[in-house]
């Protein structure tokens, strides 16, 4: 017996809009099984609820209306500065949303190019390379602090 594609010819007969569509669908399917979050907004809300204020530390932080880009803006009630979920992350002045930075984060995983990366993600050769600058500053350092003992 012969398997029979119920979705053959489907795809081909999208126009361009339509693929597109279907595509951004897709990635942020893969993001939402793969991080547990579709949007950057979701994973924001998911994994910093509640973010510590950057200028003083201070945990209390209130709520304070959206930023232009849709996240939530907190401000200290200490010293009195504003802050979104994002500030002093590597995603804080991104404005692409989160499946482009999960196909970055894979390709810099990889020791992608950068002009590799600039084309798997969409995005320009500068960019690409700031975004790197910034994920390998972040990462500086973790294994200074990283002790080992008893059995190794």
């Amino acid at each position: 017996m012969v398997a029979v594609n119920p979705y053959e010819g489907m795809v081909s007969s999208l126009d361009t809009d339509e693929f597109d569509e279907l595509c951004a669908a897709a990635a942020a399917r893969k993001c939402r099984s793969l991080i547990g979050a579709r949007t950057l907004g979701e994973a924001v809300a998911l994994w910093r609820p509640h973010p510590p204020c950057p200028s003083c530390g201070s945990p209390g932080c209130a709520r304070a209306g959206r930023t232009p880009a849709g996240h939530q803006r907190w401000r200290c009630p200490v010293c009195g500065s504003a802050c979104s979920a994002l500030t002093g992350t590597v995603l804080e002045y991104g404005k692409k949303e989160l499946p482009t930075w999960e196909r970055f984060v894979t390709c810099v995983c990889h020791s992608a190019p950068i002009d590799l990366i600039a084309e798997v993600c969409e995005i320009g050769h500068r960019t690409a390379f700031e975004w790197r600058r910034r994920v390998f500053a972040t990462i500086d350092g973790c294994q200074d602090r990283l002790v080992l003992s008893g059995r190794v």
